[in-house]
Protein backbone atom coordinates (compact mmCIF):
# COMPACT_ATOMS: atom_id res chain seq x y z
CA UNK A 1 0.00 0.00 0.00
CA UNK A 2 2.78 2.55 0.63
CA UNK A 3 4.20 1.55 -2.56
CA UNK A 4 1.43 2.89 -4.22
CA UNK A 5 1.07 6.01 -2.59
CA UNK A 6 4.51 6.94 -3.40
CA UNK A 7 3.96 6.14 -6.71
CA UNK A 8 1.45 8.40 -7.10
CA UNK A 9 2.99 11.50 -5.60
CA UNK A 10 6.58 10.43 -7.80
CA UNK A 11 3.96 11.13 -10.95
CA UNK A 12 2.43 14.36 -9.13
CA UNK A 13 6.56 15.74 -9.06
CA UNK A 14 6.67 14.45 -12.72
CA UNK A 15 4.00 16.31 -13.70
CA UNK A 16 4.65 19.66 -12.05
CA UNK A 17 8.22 19.64 -12.94
CA UNK A 18 8.08 18.71 -16.65
CA UNK A 19 10.41 15.94 -15.90
CA UNK A 20 11.08 13.15 -18.50
CA UNK A 21 7.17 12.07 -18.85
CA UNK A 22 5.89 15.43 -19.47
CA UNK A 23 5.35 15.94 -23.11
CA UNK A 24 7.31 18.62 -25.23
CA UNK A 25 3.91 21.04 -25.58
CA UNK A 26 3.60 21.32 -21.91
CA UNK A 27 6.74 23.82 -22.10
CA UNK A 28 5.47 25.56 -24.72
CA UNK A 29 4.65 29.62 -24.46
CA UNK A 30 2.84 31.02 -26.65
CA UNK A 31 1.00 34.63 -26.87
CA UNK A 32 -0.21 38.11 -28.05
CA UNK A 33 0.82 41.86 -27.27
CA UNK A 34 -0.52 44.91 -27.14
CA UNK A 35 1.85 47.66 -28.63
CA UNK A 36 2.06 51.48 -27.69
CA UNK A 37 2.77 53.93 -30.20
CA UNK A 38 4.55 57.74 -29.09
CA UNK A 39 4.50 61.15 -30.79
CA UNK A 40 8.13 62.61 -31.21
CA UNK A 41 9.66 65.12 -33.41
CA UNK A 42 9.73 63.27 -36.93
CA UNK A 43 6.61 61.95 -35.88
CA UNK A 44 5.37 58.43 -34.47
CA UNK A 45 7.00 55.51 -33.13
CA UNK A 46 6.18 51.97 -31.84
CA UNK A 47 8.16 52.27 -28.42
CA UNK A 48 6.89 49.51 -26.25
CA UNK A 49 5.19 46.14 -26.55
CA UNK A 50 3.80 43.94 -23.84
CA UNK A 51 3.10 40.51 -24.33
CA UNK A 52 0.15 38.30 -22.74
CA UNK A 53 1.52 34.72 -22.18
CA UNK A 54 0.12 31.51 -21.47
CA UNK A 55 1.68 30.62 -19.00
CA UNK A 56 3.83 32.88 -16.44
CA UNK A 57 7.65 33.26 -16.73
CA UNK A 58 10.50 33.54 -13.94
CA UNK A 59 12.95 36.59 -14.91
CA UNK A 60 14.01 38.42 -18.03
CA UNK A 61 16.49 40.77 -19.26
CA UNK A 62 17.13 42.72 -22.08
CA UNK A 63 18.76 39.61 -23.81
CA UNK A 64 16.00 37.53 -23.33
CA UNK A 65 14.04 38.67 -26.86
CA UNK A 66 14.74 40.07 -30.14
CA UNK A 67 12.39 42.22 -32.33
CA UNK A 68 11.88 42.38 -35.98
CA UNK A 69 9.62 44.82 -37.65
CA UNK A 70 7.93 43.87 -41.01
CA UNK A 71 6.08 46.60 -42.69
CA UNK A 72 5.92 48.37 -46.43
CA UNK A 73 9.07 50.78 -46.63
CA UNK A 74 10.19 52.47 -49.66
CA UNK A 75 14.23 51.24 -51.32
CA UNK A 76 15.59 55.12 -51.27
CA UNK A 77 18.66 52.77 -52.92
CA UNK A 78 17.03 52.17 -56.07
CA UNK A 79 16.37 54.66 -58.81
CA UNK A 80 12.74 53.93 -58.72
CA UNK A 81 11.78 53.83 -54.95
CA UNK A 82 9.67 50.71 -55.03
CA UNK A 83 7.97 50.04 -52.17
CA UNK A 84 7.99 46.40 -50.58
CA UNK A 85 7.75 44.53 -47.51
CA UNK A 86 11.03 44.08 -45.66
CA UNK A 87 12.26 43.70 -42.05
CA UNK A 88 14.05 46.06 -39.82
CA UNK A 89 15.75 44.57 -36.41
CA UNK A 90 14.68 47.11 -33.40
CA UNK A 91 16.59 47.63 -30.75
CA UNK A 92 15.64 46.46 -27.51
CA UNK A 93 16.11 48.80 -24.59
CA UNK A 94 14.47 47.73 -21.60
CA UNK A 95 12.70 44.50 -20.63
CA UNK A 96 10.92 43.20 -17.50
CA UNK A 97 8.13 41.42 -16.58
CA UNK A 98 5.35 43.41 -16.00
CA UNK A 99 1.21 43.24 -15.26
CA UNK A 100 -1.31 43.84 -18.26
CA UNK A 101 -1.22 47.48 -18.12
CA UNK A 102 2.93 47.70 -18.57
CA UNK A 103 3.97 47.96 -14.93
CA UNK A 104 6.29 46.22 -13.76
CA UNK A 105 5.98 43.10 -11.34
CA UNK A 106 8.47 41.67 -8.72
CA UNK A 107 7.54 38.19 -9.62
CA UNK A 108 7.32 35.56 -12.37
CA UNK A 109 4.12 36.72 -14.41
CA UNK A 110 2.09 35.99 -17.60
CA UNK A 111 2.87 39.47 -18.55
CA UNK A 112 6.49 40.94 -19.78
CA UNK A 113 7.18 44.76 -21.14
CA UNK A 114 9.79 45.19 -23.76
CA UNK A 115 10.73 49.38 -24.35
CA UNK A 116 12.68 49.61 -28.02
CA UNK A 117 14.86 52.52 -29.37
CA UNK A 118 12.69 55.16 -31.87
CA UNK A 119 14.34 57.62 -33.85
CA UNK A 120 14.05 59.57 -36.72
CA UNK A 121 14.81 56.90 -38.66
CA UNK A 122 13.79 53.63 -36.59
CA UNK A 123 10.68 52.26 -35.46
CA UNK A 124 7.56 54.14 -37.26
CA UNK A 125 4.40 52.39 -37.89
CA UNK A 126 3.47 55.34 -40.21
CA UNK A 127 3.53 54.90 -44.26
CA UNK A 128 4.09 58.48 -45.89
CA UNK A 129 2.84 57.77 -49.01
CA UNK A 130 4.53 59.42 -52.06
CA UNK A 131 1.31 59.11 -54.75
CA UNK A 132 -1.23 60.65 -52.36
CA UNK A 133 1.46 62.74 -49.98
CA UNK A 134 -0.52 61.78 -46.95
CA UNK A 135 0.86 59.74 -44.00
CA UNK A 136 -1.05 56.55 -42.84
CA UNK A 137 -0.64 53.27 -40.78
CA UNK A 138 1.31 51.10 -42.54
CA UNK A 139 -0.30 47.82 -43.56
CA UNK A 140 0.86 45.31 -43.02
CA UNK A 141 2.40 45.91 -39.89
CA UNK A 142 3.98 42.97 -37.57
CA UNK A 143 6.51 42.68 -35.14
CA UNK A 144 8.57 39.01 -34.76
CA UNK A 145 9.22 38.40 -31.07
CA UNK A 146 11.73 35.75 -30.88
CA UNK A 147 14.10 34.36 -27.91
CA UNK A 148 17.65 35.48 -28.54
CA UNK A 149 19.92 32.36 -29.47
CA UNK A 150 21.66 31.20 -26.48
CA UNK A 151 18.81 33.02 -23.85
CA UNK A 152 16.53 30.70 -21.37
CA UNK A 153 13.19 31.55 -20.39
CA UNK A 154 12.14 29.65 -17.65
CA UNK A 155 8.21 28.68 -16.17
CA UNK A 156 8.17 27.33 -12.79
CA UNK A 157 11.89 26.57 -13.04
CA UNK A 158 11.65 24.45 -16.50
CA UNK A 159 13.02 25.64 -19.54
CA UNK A 160 10.71 26.93 -22.24
CA UNK A 161 11.50 24.75 -25.19
CA UNK A 162 8.52 26.48 -27.45
CA UNK A 163 8.29 30.29 -27.85
CA UNK A 164 5.63 31.50 -30.10
CA UNK A 165 3.97 35.12 -30.46
CA UNK A 166 1.24 36.48 -32.86
CA UNK A 167 2.78 38.66 -35.14
CA UNK A 168 0.20 40.92 -35.70
CA UNK A 169 -0.86 43.33 -32.50
CA UNK A 170 -3.88 42.41 -30.30
CA UNK A 171 -4.10 46.06 -29.58
CA UNK A 172 -3.17 49.50 -29.85
CA UNK A 173 -2.61 52.27 -27.56
CA UNK A 174 -1.36 55.83 -28.72
CA UNK A 175 -0.07 59.33 -27.23
CA UNK A 176 -3.29 60.43 -28.93
CA UNK A 177 -5.67 58.44 -26.83
CA UNK A 178 -5.63 61.51 -24.20
CA UNK A 179 -7.66 62.96 -27.06
CA UNK A 180 -11.50 62.62 -27.91
CA UNK A 181 -12.74 61.85 -31.67
CA UNK A 182 -15.56 62.83 -33.09
CA UNK A 183 -17.16 64.35 -36.81
CA UNK A 184 -19.05 67.27 -37.69
CA UNK A 185 -21.24 68.15 -40.62
CA UNK A 186 -21.31 71.87 -41.91
CA UNK A 187 -24.08 72.89 -43.50
CA UNK A 188 -22.64 72.86 -47.02
CA UNK A 189 -22.39 69.27 -46.53
CA UNK A 190 -18.54 68.61 -45.84
CA UNK A 191 -17.51 66.48 -43.32
CA UNK A 192 -14.90 66.99 -41.20
CA UNK A 193 -13.47 64.68 -38.46
CA UNK A 194 -11.86 66.19 -35.37
CA UNK A 195 -10.22 65.48 -32.00
CA UNK A 196 -10.59 67.78 -28.89
CA UNK A 197 -8.44 67.68 -25.32
CA UNK A 198 -10.44 69.04 -22.62
CA UNK A 199 -8.23 70.14 -19.04
CA UNK A 200 -10.14 69.19 -16.15
CA UNK A 201 -10.69 72.80 -14.69
CA UNK A 202 -13.31 75.38 -16.21
CA UNK A 203 -11.55 77.40 -18.87
CA UNK A 204 -12.66 80.11 -21.71
CA UNK A 205 -9.18 79.48 -23.58
CA UNK A 206 -9.43 77.41 -26.74
CA UNK A 207 -6.23 76.41 -28.61
CA UNK A 208 -7.24 75.58 -32.62
CA UNK A 209 -3.97 73.39 -34.50
CA UNK A 210 -4.59 73.23 -37.94
CA UNK A 211 -2.09 70.11 -39.29
CA UNK A 212 0.28 70.03 -42.07
CA UNK A 213 -0.79 68.37 -45.59
CA UNK A 214 0.48 64.96 -44.69
CA UNK A 215 -1.45 64.79 -41.68
CA UNK A 216 -5.13 65.14 -43.81
CA UNK A 217 -7.73 62.67 -44.80
CA UNK A 218 -7.08 59.95 -47.62
CA UNK A 219 -9.15 58.76 -50.32
CA UNK A 220 -11.08 55.91 -49.34
CA UNK A 221 -9.15 52.88 -50.11
CA UNK A 222 -5.67 54.41 -50.79
CA UNK A 223 -4.75 53.98 -47.15
CA UNK A 224 -5.74 53.67 -43.49
CA UNK A 225 -5.99 56.91 -41.33
CA UNK A 226 -7.24 58.22 -38.45
CA UNK A 227 -7.37 60.84 -35.97
CA UNK A 228 -4.47 59.71 -34.16
CA UNK A 229 -2.67 60.55 -37.75
CA UNK A 230 -3.68 64.12 -37.14
CA UNK A 231 -2.06 64.44 -33.92
CA UNK A 232 1.08 62.21 -34.35
CA UNK A 233 2.35 63.25 -37.67
CA UNK A 234 2.97 66.51 -36.41
CA UNK A 235 3.26 66.66 -32.82
CA UNK A 236 0.63 67.98 -31.18
CA UNK A 237 0.36 65.80 -27.98
CA UNK A 238 2.03 67.85 -26.01
CA UNK A 239 -0.95 70.87 -26.17
CA UNK A 240 -2.53 68.40 -23.88
CA UNK A 241 0.30 67.98 -21.53
CA UNK A 242 1.48 69.17 -17.73
CA UNK A 243 3.76 72.02 -19.64
CA UNK A 244 2.06 73.66 -22.20
CA UNK A 245 -0.90 73.53 -19.77
CA UNK A 246 0.20 74.84 -16.95
CA UNK A 247 1.34 77.56 -19.02
CA UNK A 248 -1.59 79.01 -21.02
CA UNK A 249 -3.20 78.31 -17.76
CA UNK A 250 -5.51 75.71 -18.82
CA UNK A 251 -7.14 75.10 -22.60
CA UNK A 252 -9.28 73.45 -24.68
CA UNK A 253 -7.36 72.10 -27.61
CA UNK A 254 -9.18 71.32 -30.78
CA UNK A 255 -7.59 69.59 -33.77
CA UNK A 256 -9.68 69.44 -37.00
CA UNK A 257 -8.53 67.01 -39.81
CA UNK A 258 -9.16 68.40 -43.43
CA UNK A 259 -10.77 66.15 -45.77
CA UNK A 260 -8.03 66.59 -47.97
CA UNK A 261 -5.46 69.62 -47.63
CA UNK A 262 -6.29 72.92 -46.60
CA UNK A 263 -4.79 74.70 -49.59
CA UNK A 264 -7.16 72.40 -51.91
CA UNK A 265 -8.84 74.92 -54.49
CA UNK A 266 -12.05 72.26 -54.78
CA UNK A 267 -10.24 70.60 -58.14
CA UNK A 268 -8.04 68.58 -55.73
CA UNK A 269 -4.89 70.63 -56.88
CA UNK A 270 -2.69 73.06 -54.78
CA UNK A 271 -4.35 77.12 -54.70
CA UNK A 272 -2.45 79.27 -56.70
CA UNK A 273 -4.18 82.21 -55.85
CA UNK A 274 -5.40 82.00 -51.95
CA UNK A 275 -8.42 80.44 -51.82
CA UNK A 276 -9.52 77.52 -50.72
CA UNK A 277 -12.60 75.06 -50.54
CA UNK A 278 -12.41 74.66 -47.40
CA UNK A 279 -12.39 78.24 -45.61
CA UNK A 280 -15.92 78.73 -44.77
CA UNK A 281 -16.84 74.89 -43.65
CA UNK A 282 -14.00 75.29 -41.64
CA UNK A 283 -14.69 78.42 -39.91
CA UNK A 284 -18.35 76.92 -39.46
CA UNK A 285 -16.97 74.09 -37.71
CA UNK A 286 -14.27 76.17 -35.42
CA UNK A 287 -17.13 79.39 -34.84
CA UNK A 288 -19.43 76.23 -33.83
CA UNK A 289 -17.07 75.03 -31.00
CA UNK A 290 -16.32 77.87 -29.38
CA UNK A 291 -20.04 78.10 -28.62
CA UNK A 292 -20.18 74.79 -27.44
CA UNK A 293 -16.68 75.09 -25.20
CA UNK A 294 -17.81 78.73 -24.08
CA UNK A 295 -14.65 79.93 -25.22
CA UNK A 296 -13.90 83.83 -25.45
CA UNK A 297 -10.20 83.46 -26.12
CA UNK A 298 -8.89 81.54 -29.04
CA UNK A 299 -5.22 81.18 -29.85
CA UNK A 300 -5.25 79.64 -33.51
CA UNK A 301 -1.64 77.69 -35.11
CA UNK A 302 -1.28 75.40 -37.76
CA UNK A 303 2.03 74.57 -40.10
CA UNK A 304 2.98 74.49 -43.75
CA UNK A 305 -1.03 73.74 -45.01
CA UNK A 306 -2.21 74.54 -41.57
CA UNK A 307 0.16 77.79 -41.64
CA UNK A 308 -1.24 78.47 -44.78
CA UNK A 309 -5.59 78.40 -43.48
CA UNK A 310 -4.22 79.91 -39.85
CA UNK A 311 -3.70 83.00 -42.31
CA UNK A 312 -6.41 82.45 -44.37
CA UNK A 313 -8.86 82.76 -41.46
CA UNK A 314 -6.97 85.33 -39.09
CA UNK A 315 -6.88 87.68 -42.24
CA UNK A 316 -10.87 86.81 -43.46
CA UNK A 317 -12.02 86.76 -39.87
CA UNK A 318 -9.74 88.64 -37.24
CA UNK A 319 -12.12 89.20 -35.11
CA UNK A 320 -12.81 85.44 -33.81
CA UNK A 321 -9.44 85.10 -32.54
CA UNK A 322 -7.08 86.47 -29.77
CA UNK A 323 -3.55 85.84 -31.78
CA UNK A 324 -1.83 83.49 -33.86
CA UNK A 325 1.10 81.61 -34.69
CA UNK A 326 1.40 80.61 -38.09
CA UNK A 327 4.57 78.19 -38.26
CA UNK A 328 6.51 77.63 -42.17
CA UNK A 329 2.88 78.83 -43.32
CA UNK A 330 2.51 78.57 -47.32
CA UNK A 331 0.75 81.85 -47.96
CA UNK A 332 2.33 83.46 -50.49
CA UNK A 333 2.72 87.26 -50.13
CA UNK A 334 1.70 87.49 -53.90
CA UNK A 335 -1.73 86.64 -52.31
CA UNK A 336 -2.31 89.53 -49.82
CA UNK A 337 -3.44 92.61 -50.22
CA UNK A 338 -2.72 95.32 -48.14
CA UNK A 339 -6.48 95.20 -46.79
CA UNK A 340 -6.17 92.46 -45.71
CA UNK A 341 -2.76 92.69 -43.45
CA UNK A 342 -4.50 95.62 -42.43
CA UNK A 343 -7.16 93.03 -41.10
CA UNK A 344 -4.57 91.49 -38.59
CA UNK A 345 -1.51 94.28 -38.13
CA UNK A 346 -2.85 94.97 -35.06
CA UNK A 347 -3.65 91.51 -33.71
CA UNK A 348 -0.86 89.65 -31.58
CA UNK A 349 1.28 87.42 -33.89
CA UNK A 350 4.24 84.65 -33.72
CA UNK A 351 5.84 83.98 -36.99
CA UNK A 352 7.90 80.89 -36.89
CA UNK A 353 10.09 79.47 -39.91
CA UNK A 354 13.68 77.81 -40.80
CA UNK A 355 15.90 79.49 -43.65
CA UNK A 356 16.55 76.40 -45.10
CA UNK A 357 13.15 76.02 -45.69
CA UNK A 358 12.94 74.62 -49.22
CA UNK A 359 9.47 73.07 -49.33
CA UNK A 360 7.76 76.76 -48.34
CA UNK A 361 10.51 79.48 -49.69
CA UNK A 362 10.34 81.93 -46.71
CA UNK A 363 11.60 84.61 -49.30
CA UNK A 364 7.99 83.91 -51.23
CA UNK A 365 6.06 83.68 -48.13
CA UNK A 366 7.31 84.96 -44.82
CA UNK A 367 9.82 87.64 -45.00
CA UNK A 368 7.74 89.53 -47.29
CA UNK A 369 4.98 89.69 -45.07
CA UNK A 370 6.60 89.83 -41.58
CA UNK A 371 8.43 93.02 -43.52
CA UNK A 372 5.25 94.47 -44.44
CA UNK A 373 3.99 93.93 -41.25
CA UNK A 374 6.54 95.94 -39.86
CA UNK A 375 6.25 98.80 -42.31
CA UNK A 376 2.61 98.90 -41.36
CA UNK A 377 3.76 99.15 -37.19
CA UNK A 378 2.42 95.90 -35.98
CA UNK A 379 2.56 96.41 -32.24
CA UNK A 380 2.83 93.09 -31.45
CA UNK A 381 4.61 91.09 -34.28
CA UNK A 382 7.19 87.97 -33.07
CA UNK A 383 9.28 85.87 -34.94
CA UNK A 384 11.36 82.99 -34.41
CA UNK A 385 14.06 82.73 -36.91
CA UNK A 386 16.41 79.20 -37.19
CA UNK A 387 19.20 78.52 -40.19
CA UNK A 388 18.33 75.08 -39.52
CA UNK A 389 15.98 72.54 -37.85
CA UNK A 390 18.08 70.34 -35.43
CA UNK A 391 17.26 67.86 -32.55
CA UNK A 392 17.86 70.16 -29.63
CA UNK A 393 17.25 67.14 -26.85
CA UNK A 394 21.26 65.68 -27.58
CA UNK A 395 18.76 62.47 -27.83
CA UNK A 396 19.10 61.84 -31.72
CA UNK A 397 22.77 62.00 -34.02
CA UNK A 398 23.58 62.33 -37.72
CA UNK A 399 26.22 60.03 -39.25
CA UNK A 400 28.87 62.52 -38.72
CA UNK A 401 27.90 62.74 -34.64
CA UNK A 402 26.13 66.38 -34.84
CA UNK A 403 22.63 66.66 -33.64
CA UNK A 404 20.84 65.26 -36.38
CA UNK A 405 18.98 67.84 -38.90
CA UNK A 406 15.79 67.50 -39.90
CA UNK A 407 14.07 69.27 -42.87
CA UNK A 408 14.28 72.83 -42.55
CA UNK A 409 10.71 72.85 -43.42
CA UNK A 410 9.83 71.36 -40.01
CA UNK A 411 10.15 73.96 -37.85
CA UNK A 412 6.94 72.96 -36.20
CA UNK A 413 9.56 70.90 -33.86
CA UNK A 414 10.59 73.91 -32.24
CA UNK A 415 7.01 75.03 -31.38
CA UNK A 416 5.71 71.52 -29.96
CA UNK A 417 8.91 72.06 -27.44
CA UNK A 418 9.10 75.59 -26.73
CA UNK A 419 12.08 75.74 -28.20
CA UNK A 420 10.84 78.76 -30.36
CA UNK A 421 11.72 82.21 -28.70
CA UNK A 422 11.32 85.26 -30.32
CA UNK A 423 14.23 86.85 -32.10
CA UNK A 424 14.53 89.88 -29.44
CA UNK A 425 15.27 87.03 -26.79
CA UNK A 426 12.25 88.48 -24.99
CA UNK A 427 9.85 85.13 -24.52
CA UNK A 428 9.53 81.77 -25.87
CA UNK A 429 6.19 81.26 -27.99
CA UNK A 430 4.12 79.23 -25.45
CA UNK A 431 4.90 82.24 -22.84
CA UNK A 432 3.70 84.25 -25.23
CA UNK A 433 0.54 82.67 -25.89
CA UNK A 434 0.05 82.60 -22.67
CA UNK A 435 0.22 86.20 -22.09
CA UNK A 436 -2.58 87.20 -25.17
CA UNK A 437 -5.10 84.95 -22.93
CA UNK A 438 -4.67 86.23 -19.48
Amino acid sequence: MKLVKAGAVMAVVLAYTGCATVKNDALSVKGTYSMHVGGYDWGSGTDRITISLTRPVDAVTEDTFTVVETKKAYDLTQKTFPLTVRDFSRTVTQTYLSDAAGAESSGPSKYVTLYLRCTPEEGSPFLYQFDTAKNVWDDPYELTVSLKSGAELTSGGVPVTSFAIDKKYARKTTDADVFAFHTFAASNGEKYKYADYKPSGKTDKLVVWLHGAGEGGVPEGTGISDMAITLLGNKVVPLAGKEFQSIVGGAVVLVPQCPTMWMDDGSGNYTKDGTSKYTASLEELIEWYIKKSGASKVLLAGCSNGGFMTMNLIMRYPHVYTAAVPICDAYNNAWITDEMLGNIKDKPLFFIYSSDDTVVPPSDNEIPVIARLRSMQAPNLHTHVSEHVTDLSGLYKGQDGNPYQYMGHWSWIYFFNNQADSDDGNITVWDWMSAQVK
